[in-house]
């Protein structure tokens, strides 16, 4: 078989995975959390700008609700919403609900 084409992809380049994808994700965890943070694209366009998932959960919580990173538990429960999202961007693959560009 001879090579006929080589695709180079980076997160979004062939789906929009970041918007689509684990910016939807993100939401289902916080919501099966109990938690009512809700990321709409804009805002996920500005938490893009920091580097890692719960990253970017700690983020979110230094401008929008720093009394959730003075519970004794903020970093584990940090640690499983970033678990359950992964867990739910996996499914959203898998559904096919995120779609090709």
């Amino acid at each position: 078989m001879q090579l006929r084409a080589l695709i180079f992809d980076v997160d979004g380049t062939l789906a929009d995975t970041e918007r689509a994808g684990h910016r939807v994700a993100f939401n289902d965890a916080f919501g099966e959390a109990g938690l009512d943070w809700s990321w709409s694209e804009e805002l996920y366009d500005e938490l893009l700008q920091v580097t890692g998932g719960k990253e970017r959960i700690r983020a979110y919580c230094e401008r929008f609700d720093r009394a959730f990173l003075s519970r004794p538990d903020a970093g584990a429960v940090i640690e499983g919403l970033h678990a359950a999202k992964t867990r739910r961007y996996g499914a959203l693959l898998r559904e096919g609900r995120i779609q090709l560009r």
